[in-house]
């Protein structure tokens, strides 16, 4: 079937369900997948939406309509793009903007949002992409991660970072990673990726695994050139140099037990010091607007929900409520020293309201705003986790961002907490415990069923219950499919190693 001919099929769908939107050109190419979809259930671009209704039933249309409607709202938010523009080259200028062979923009999508979903398996092309990973290499010791940035955002990232600087350190080996915004913000001096190596990936076992299906492994198998793909876990880590494979690109997300980092704490606290110039300048905001030259106690609170809302049915998505938070500072705010409370969070208007009677101060309130000369990178996120690092007492969400800025923290005596879903607030050891809170996800269907539907009862309420049973749980389900098949996809229409498929387009500065 031609390319692109069930776009006004799904136009007339969406049309149907009462959007109007088109997709453009961009999104063409993830439309792709959703025909794959549809094909499955038996339909075909000449079918009614009446013939989608009865094979998919409302629900299942709605799902689709969804979708197709995401696709639309990126091309809104998106800038207007030549259509004489290859795929590849919009996909490497939206993904990457590589100028002079460095990302220019922080990727703020969640690594469960659908375009993250659709970059699976993408990776930064080395500068030398003709050498395959079977070839023999000659060099000094090196390690690298060609798919940094991918797999998360900061909080991960972060973590990843630091795993391969340890890493790197047991077996006298330096680091290379494509361009990433901690680059700038602490000073990092790695290389690029030279070259492609051959594949070893985080055991599966570990918590954070469930991206690595059959169907992802086959996909990096087959970018190893067919050769087997090794696996590492915790206990190597733990055991020292013995063992580890030098000369490879690493995949994973390495959100293990923190006691396997410990002995590299000073370290990793050490990367993750900002450059002198950005440290000062955040320093400064903090001892006179919220320290007040050490005569208050800093007491930060992290609230994620975004996302979190709506994927109940992981193991690990859950939106601890801010009755959570407020029965904990009642408890605390007594014991401590002219406290204040600093308060961050993905939906600050949603939560700020809610601890007024704290008289909570934000980032944007305190002024501290990344200096101009760091403006370009889009980070955003930073000065709500620097200041996040730098408080006496910390609750945090069950989130990578906030655990990470415990892991920086260095003020002595710092107390830390996190909410739990089944203990609500938890004193932690940010060195000795798991970077992310799991459900068991080992019992029956039937019992995560069960602690899903109590926990987001508990969580979120019975509006959200019922918006998750009767929407959310589908679409998680919908987006598990999707990344099935589109690494599938990939796997039956690209051969090449990922190092090499997209060094086919050379590549192109940062439209403006």
């Amino acid at each position: 079937m031609e390319k692109g001919t069930w776009i006004p099929f799904l136009e007339k769908l969406a049309q149907s369900n009462g959007h109007v939107e088109n997709v453009g050109i961009r999104s063409r190419e993830k439309i792709g997948i959703l025909e794959m979809l549809l094909c499955q259930a038996g339909l075909d671009h000449a079918s009614s939406p009446a013939d989608v209704r009865e094979k998919l039933g409302d629900d299942g249309t709605e799902l689709i309509v969804r979708f197709y409607q995401s696709m639309a709202e990126k091309d809104d938010k998106d800038s207007l793009t030549s259509e004489s523009m290859t795929i590849s080259s919009i996909s490497d200028e939206e993904e990457l903007n590589v100028e002079g062979g460095k990302s220019t923009k922080y990727k703020k999508e969640t690594e469960i949002a659908l375009s993250r979903i659709f970059s699976l398996g993408n990776v930064t092309p080395p500068l030398n992409a003709n050498i395959a990973p079977s070839e023999p290499y000659h060099g000094k010791p090196v390690i690298t991660m060609t798919g940094f940035g991918e797999l998360g955002r900061f909080g991960n990232q972060l973590l990843q970072y630091a795993f391969l600087r340890c890493y790197a350190k047991l077996v006298d080996a330096e680091v290379q990673v494509p361009y990433w915004v901690g680059k700038d913000l602490f000073g990092l001096q790695d290389d690029v990726v030279q070259r492609a190596l051959p594949a070893v990936i985080e055991t599966r076992d570990t918590k954070a695994n469930s991206t690595f299906t059959d169907e992802f492994l086959q996909y990096i198998t087959q970018s190893n050139d067919g050769m087997p793909v090794p696996e590492i876990d915790p206990s190597q880590l733990s055991a020292g140099a013995k063992d580890l494979p030098v000369n490879v690109d690493i995949w994973g997300w390495f959100q293990w037990h923190t006691s396997v980092y410990i002995q590299f704490r000073e370290s990793i606290q050490d990367l993750f010091t900002p450059v002198p110039s950005l440290k000062n300048h955040f320093d400064k905001i903090i001892d006179e607007k919220l320290r007040e030259n050490g005569r208050r106690t800093i007491v930060g609170c992290h609230l994620r929900l975004g996302d979190y809302k709506n994927i109940a049915a992981s193991s690990f998505g859950y939106v601890a409520p801010t009755q959570w938070y407020l029965e904990w500072l009642e408890q605390i705010w007594p014991t401590l020293e002219n406290p204040v409370l600093f308060v961050a969070s993905d939906e600050l208007d949603t939560v700020l309201r809610d601890f007024a009677k704290f008289n909570p101060v934000t980032a944007e309130s305190l002024g501290a705003e990344l200096p101009e000369s760091f403006a370009d990178l889009g980070a955003g996120m930073f000065p709500d986790w620097y200041i996040l690092s730098q408080c006496d007492v910390l609750a945090i969400s069950n989130s990578t961002f906030s655990f990470s800025a415990c892991m920086a923290n260095q003020r002595a005596n710092a107390r830390f907490f996190r909410a739990h879903y089944a203990d609500k607030m938890v004193e932690i050891d940010p060195w000795n415990t798991d970077v992310i809170v799991h459900r068991d996800m080992s019992k029956s269907a039937l019992a995560r069923s069960v602690d899903t539907l109590r926990i987001l009862y508990d969580t979120q309420g019975s509006r959200a219950l019922l918006q998750n049973v009767f929407f959310e749980i589908p679409y998680y389900g919908l987006r598990s499919m999707i990344m099935k098949t589109v690494l599938l996809k990939k796997l039956m229409l690209n051969s090449q190693p990922p190092q090499l498929a997209k060094a086919t387009t050379q590549p192109q500065a940062a439209v403006a």
